[in-house]
C-alpha cells in the first residue's frame, strides 16, 4: 500500500512543477514527470488543491483523487463537502487504510460517532496501527463519555508517537481522560487555534470570559482562515446569541446546519435556541430530528416537555415526563417539572437543579 504521505506528497508536487521546472526536475523510465526533492517542502494551500483536484477529476474518476480532495476540504475544515468526497473514493478502493481512516476523522467532526466509531474499529481490526486512529478513537469514545476506552486508545497513540501537530490536543485528551477538565480546558490558549479540536474548546470556554470587544475580533480573524468551519461558526452565532441578535445569530445558526447535517448535538442547540425565542413550531421541528439513541436525547424530552407545558398541552407534557422518568430514573429534572405539574411539594434538599446536566456538547 501507497503511504498516505507519499500519495499526497506527489500529486501536489504536480501542482507545482510548471514553477519549479528550473529546479531540477526529471523523468521516470515511462517519460513521466519526477518533481524535484524541493517540491516536498513547500507548504501548500489547500483551496488551490482542491481547484486543481477539481480539475483532474473532470478526465479522471480515480479514488486517489477523491482522497485528496476530501483530505484537502478536511483541512480547510469544510467536513460537509470532504464527507462525499472520501464516500466515492472508498466506494472505488473500500480496503484502503488511508480512506478509512480519513472517513472516521470526518464523521467525527461531523458528529456522526456511530459511523465513525464502526469505520475506525474495521480499520483497527484489519491490523492497522497509527498514532492518528488511535487519537481518533479516543476522541469517539470521549464524546460517549467513555473515558476508560479513551485513556486507553491515548496511551496507545503516545507509546506509536503523537504528532507535534497533535501533542498539544494529546495532553489535553490525557486531562480529559483523568477527570481533570476544567484544567484541561483552561490551559488551552490562542496559540492553539490552528488545531481544529482545539480551536472550538477555546471559543466556548472564553466567550464569558474574554472581552467582548476582544472575543469578536478573535473569532472573526479566524473565520477569515475558516470560513466553513462549523465550530467557529456556531460560537459566532451563540456570541451573537449573548448580544440578544437573535436575527443575525440565527442566519448563522441556519448555515451552521448545512455544515452540520445531522448533527444530533447541533440539532438540540438549535432547537433550544428557538424554545428560547419563543419560536415553539421550530423547535420541535428541530428537537424532533435528535435521534432517540443519542446520548443527548434526554434534554430533547426535557425540551419538549417544558414546550407542551408553555403551549398548554398538560396532558403531553405529562405524558412525556411519565416516560422520561422511567428511562433516565437519575435525571432530577423530570422529578422536578412532574411534581410541580401535579401540584405536588418539592424537598428542596432532595431536588437539584439539573437544567444543564447530561450535555455531551
Amino acid at each position: 500500500m501507497v503511504s498516505l504521505g507519499t500519495r499526497y506528497r506527489f500529486l501536489i508536487g504536480v501542482l507545482f512543477i510548471g514553477l519549479l521546472g528550473s529546479c531540477g526536475s526529471s523523468t521516470d523510465q515511462r517519460g513521466e514527470v519526477i518533481p524535484p526533492k524541493s517540491v516536498y517542502k513547500l507548504p501548500q494551500r489547500p483551496e488551490i488543491v482542491v481547484a486543481y483536484i477539481s480539475q483532474l477529476l473532470r478526465e479522471n474518476d480515480s479514488p486517489q483523487l477523491y482522497y485528496l480532495r476530501a483530505k484537502a476540504y478536511f483541512q480547510l475544515r469544510d467536513y460537509v463537502h470532504a464527507e462525499p468526497d472520501i464516500q466515492r473514493a472508498l466506494e472505488k478502493n473500500p480496503g484502503d487504510a488511508d480512506y478509512l481512516l480519513l472517513s472516521s476523522q470526518i464523521k467525527s467532526q461531523l458528529g456522526w460517532f456511530t459511523q465513525a466509531l464502526e469505520e475506525a474499529k474495521a480499520l483497527e481490526s484489519s491490523g492497522y496501527s497509527s498514532s492518528m486512529m488511535h487519537l481518533v478513537l479516543c476522541e469517539i469514545y470521549l464524546a460517549s463519555n467513555s473515558k476508560r476506552l479513551a485513556a486507553s486508545y491515548l496511551q496507545k497513540a503516545i507509546s506509536l508517537g503523537i504528532p507535534m501537530s497533535e501533542k498539544a490536543y494529546g495532553f489535553y485528551l490525557g486531562k480529559i481522560t483523568r477527570g481533570d477538565s476544567l484544567q484541561a480546558i483552561q490551559l488551552i490558549t490562542s496559540n492553539e487555534l490552528a488545531h481544529r479540536s482545539l480551536s472550538q474548546l477555546f471559543f466556548t470556554y472564553q466567550m464569558p470570559r474574554m472581552s467582548q470587544l476582544a472575543y469578536q475580533k478573535l473569532i472573526l480573524s479566524e473565520l477569515k482562515k475558516y470560513p466553513l468551519d462549523p465550530y467557529l461558526l456556531r460560537n459566532w452565532g451563540r456570541f451573537l446569541t449573548q448580544l440578544h441578535q437573535y436575527n443575525r445569530a440565527e442566519k448563522v445558526f441556519k448555515k451552521v446546519l448545512t455544515q452540520l447535517p445531522a448533527n444530533p448535538s447541533f440539532l438540540l442547540e438549535f432547537g433550544e435556541f428557538y424554545v428560547r425565542l419563543g419560536n415553539y413550531e421550530q423547535a420541535m421541528l428541530y428537537l424532533g430530528q435528535v435521534p432517540k439513541q443519542a446520548s443527548i436525547y434526554r434534554d430533547v424530552l426535557f425540551n419538549q416537555a417544558l414546550i407542551y407545558l408553555k403551549t398548554g398541552q398538560k396532558s403531553r407534557s405529562l405524558a412525556i415526563l411519565d416516560s422520561a422518568r422511567m428511562q433516565f430514573k437519575y435525571d432530577r429534572r423530570f422529578i422536578e417539572m412532574h411534581d410541580r405539574l401535579l401540584g405536588k411539594r418539592v424537598d428542596s434538599s432532595r431536588v437539584l437543579a439539573d437544567s444543564t446536566a447530561q450535555k455531551s456538547d
